[in-house]
């Protein structure tokens, strides 16, 4: 992206133009690892740092000490439902 910090200052009360000019629609990132999950299903699986094994993202939550039946409570749904969802789904009802 070019430009200057003034210049993306003055985007951000324009949510358009700050889109634009932060994540132009032309642009391709690739990204061979990454500690975090990511929306992107094309994304690498997430590996424990520990022991290098792959995770899903409820263990992710899991690891940062969040209570599952809590999760699940404050989501309007049971604790078994909510173990059984793919990442997929997972992801999507905690981002709508």
């Amino acid at each position: 992206m070019e430009g200057s910090l003034p210049d993306l200052f003055s985007m951000l009360g324009e949510e358009e133009n700050w889109a634009e000019g932060i994540c132009p629609s032309n642009s391709l990132h690739l990204t061979d690892r990454c500690a975090w999950p990511h929306c992107n299903t094309a994304c690498p699986k997430l590996l424990n740092p520990f022991t290098g094994e792959e995770m899903n993202f409820t263990e992710l939550l899991k690891s940062f000490g969040l209570d599952m039946a809590s999760v699940a409570s404050a989501l309007g749904i049971d604790i078994h439902t909510l173990n059984s969802m793919s990442n997929d789904e997972l992801l999507h009802i905690l981002t709508q």
